[in-house]
């Protein structure tokens, strides 16, 4: 990555070399995209019979081509939308912001699935999302061969955090092409297994929208109730299933009407490995936001290397894999954020209420981010370039204006859901503040203990294993997990196995001194929210961090990151953050291979041992590639630029803002 000559905040173009090569990426990722959609229509995928125990070498170069041409699809479709709009509205610096890159793409796709749902007694879905999603690779080849300089708008630095984003991916659809399977994983040897020893299906619910859809079936019908009981089609925010539904019928994909038990296959005819893409891409795109948000303080260089920092986290690679939507919830959290830095509060609302609709978690983002725009304005942040106004009635006026317009969109997406459902928005979710352990009406002390012993489970480490893996929320739903597996479920259940337990004692080190520099600012964005979700969570007592602390998980390692990397002068802290959190990559294929390969003796499979080998490669070669970046990264001489300058005054944005329409 080279870095960018301009200040924190402020955007510069690309190099004329990075601009061909990104031209180069962006038409061979379009023209795959148009693979994608030409493969659907002249040859939908096929049932291979894996039964007999064999399966020929065809197959598996079937199954590896397929997966390509859906990975370029399903990013081509997300990101390419906002490049576009980057080149069609170069004076907006809304589309400028990195950490909504990719939010066009996902609301067109969202609105595509819409469009096929409504349509489906009359037009296939495939036949819908061919002809609306075609024209976005074309679009993208035109631009690219029109005269001109400005054929790819991206920003110097970008191109570096999308290739972050896309070896998360990568290593994603490493462990989802996987043959072999730790053992209790829910759905055993069919396309939905889960990927992890655990008793939830939450990893499929998204794809509930896009069966739903497939058949043109209601949200609450018969189908619909045996998706999703003992929830509802209300209860479960639907945007991640709409927007991977266009991707999967485009390429020919038959969902069943049924419960997908169909046995597994690295690319199956149903669509679940193309869902899958799709969703573990929506939960990359917690890099770019994280990127973007840093991004507005911070040198190009340094926000990458928190931007890195995130990708390589135990805890976030887990969640890319296991597909649900509450990293994408966390990624719409945290652009929120970005926006309302940077005076756009309705667009912040807005995002807010998306959040809301990827998974209900994300409402724990709106204290942070309404309480931490309020400390910015009050005390002012002079060492991220944040200025206090002059007078008490002054910030008291901005805070509570911005407040109104970001309630204003929060309230809209809200609203609109629920109008929608009307008559079937009873929420199962609301019960669990009153409940200990799954149960209602407990006493005040078994609340109170309930609540204490999550707690302790959420920060203390090895104390989920050692006191709880008995626990059922610890086993698989088959029965007692092993110990290895039990041990590895720390992961994406407690803190400090979250971010590394090698890396845990900088990250606890930098967010200390973050907090005594900022102390209300993190009380506002970080511990507001976690203590409400302590309060609120009363169903399982062995973790709570992958329950929906998403974004406060994510925001921690921000705040960690900027207190020992960017005010910390310390060239000994910096050289020991850099070991340790490249040596987290250690971790991060203990937790996704050691389990799996120690219980079962195998690491590859006879039956799938092509795709297998390219699995492995995707995970081993994917992680030690994000080590090598994070190395790289947290070099001490290349965090060696301070942001002296105050790149996004609040004086300065509001002046901006007054002539823009909110």
């Amino acid at each position: 990555m080279t870095e960018a000559p301009a200040g924190p905040g402020q955007e510069v173009e690309l190099s004329r070399g990075e601009a061909r090569l990104v031209r180069v990426v962006l038409g061979g990722v379009s023209v795959l995209a148009l693979g994608h959609l030409a493969l659907g229509a002249l040859s939908p995928p096929t049932v291979h019979d894996t039964a007999l125990g064999a399966v020929a070498l065809g197959a598996s170069v079937g199954w590896g081509v397929r997966l390509v041409l859906a990975v370029a699809a399903a990013l081509c479709f997300v990101l390419c939308p906002g490049v576009l709009l980057r080149r069609w509205t170069s004076g907006s610096d809304l589309f400028g912001n990195t950490a909504l890159l990719w939010v066009p793409g996902f609301l067109y796709l969202v609105a595509v699935g819409v469009v096929c749902w409504l349509l489906e007694s009359r037009v296939s879905p495939q036949a819908v999302s061919t002809v609306l999603l075609v024209p976005i690779p074309l679009l993208v080849l035109a631009a690219l061969v029109s005269p001109g300089d400005r054929h790819a708008r991206l920003h110097r630095g970008e191109p570096a955090v999308i290739g972050v984003m896309l070896l998360l991916l990568a290593v994603g659809v490493g462990m989802s092409t996987w043959s072999e399977g730790v053992p209790g994983e829910l759905y055993p040897g069919t396309i939905t297994r889960n990927l992890q020893s655990d008793n939830r299906p939450d990893s499929r619910i998204p794809y509930n929208v896009v069966m739903l859809i497939a058949h043109g079936d209601t949200p609450y019908g018969a189908k619909a109730k045996l998706y999703y009981t003992p929830y509802n089609f209300y209860s479960r925010g639907p945007i991640a299933g709409l927007a991977a539904a266009p991707v999967l019928f485009a390429g020919a994909a038959a969902p069943p009407r049924d419960l997908p038990v169909n046995p597994w296959e690295p690319f199956d005819a149903q669509g679940y490995a193309t869902y899958r893409i799709v969703l573990m891409l929506l939960a990359s795109t917690i890099v770019l936001a994280a990127y973007g948000l840093l991004r507005r303080f911070l040198t190009a260089r340094v926000a990458w290397a928190g931007a890195v920092l995130v990708a390589l986290s135990p805890f976030v690679v887990h969640e890319v894999y296991f597909t649900w939507p509450k990293l994408l919830a966390a990624s719409f959290g945290l652009a929120a954020a970005g926006a309302i830095v940077t005076r756009r509060p309705l667009i912040g609302g807005v995002l807010l209420g998306l959040a809301y609709l990827a998974h209900p978690s994300g409402l724990f983002a709106i204290p942070a981010v309404v309480l931490g725009w309020g400390v910015l304005l009050w005390r002012g942040a002079p060492a991220l370039g944040l200025d206090a106004p002059a007078s008490m009635r002054r910030r008291l006026i901005r805070w509570a204006r911005d407040t109104v317009w970001l309630g204003v969109g929060v309230l809209a997406i809200y609203l609109a859901w629920t109008l929608a459902n009307a008559g079937h928005t009873a929420n199962y979710f609301t019960s669990y503040v009153l409940e200990a352990s799954g149960k209602q009406g407990v006493s005040v002390g078994a609340w109170t203990t309930y609540r204490l012993h999550s707690l302790a489970d959420t920060l203390v480490p090895f104390e989920t294993f050692l006191a709880d893996r008995h626990s059922y929320w610890m086993n698989s739903f088959y029965g007692p997990s092993p110990n290895i597996v039990r041990f590895s479920a720390s992961y994406w259940l407690t803190l400090p196995f979250a971010f590394g337990l090698l890396y845990f004692p900088a990250y606890l080190w930098g967010l200390a001194r973050c907090a005594r520099r900022a102390p209300l600012l993190l009380t506002a964005t970080l511990l507001v929210p976690f203590l409400a979700f302590t309060v609120y969570w009363g169903v399982t007592d062995v973790g709570m961090l992958r329950e929906g602390l998403h974004f406060v998980v994510v925001g921690s390692l921000l705040a960690a990151f900027v207190g020992h990397s960017v005010m910390s002068p310390s060239g000994r802290l910096r050289a020991l953050v850099r070991w340790t959190a490249t040596a987290r990559v250690v971790e991060v294929l203990f937790m996704m291979l050691v389990p799996t390969i120690v219980t079962s003796g195998v690491s590859v499979s006879h039956l799938f041992l092509p795709t297998d080998i390219v699995a492995f490669t995707l995970i081993v070669g994917g992680a030690l590639a994000l080590a090598a970046l994070t190395w790289r990264a947290f070099d001490p001489a290349r965090l060696a630029t301070r942001p002296t300058a105050a790149p996004v005054s609040v004086a300065a944005a509001s002046a901006s803002a007054r002539h823009r329409s909110r």
